[in-house]
């Protein structure tokens, strides 16, 4: 409808979490996005991200514990 001739675009081999995290990505880059959307849109980003690398919640556990006991 454009008339253009090519398009950019972002081709990949993504699992379902992979792909999720992508569309998230896209979403969170839109400024018209309501609080609301923004804040649920965070929250799932971090439990894929949680759920592919559940290390990354075992250091900030160690990290919190550390705080408390200098703070």
């Amino acid at each position: 409808m454009l008339g253009w001739e090519e398009i950019d675009a972002i081709v990949g081999d993504f699992d379902d979490l992979d792909a999720e995290l992508v569309m998230i990505d896209e979403n969170l880059c839109r400024a018209d996005l309501s609080a609301a959307d923004r804040a649920r849109y965070t929250a799932r980003r971090r439990a894929i991200h949680l759920e592919n690398h559940p290390e990354t919640e075992a250091r900030r556990g160690r990290r919190s514990r550390q705080q408390q006991s200098t703070g």
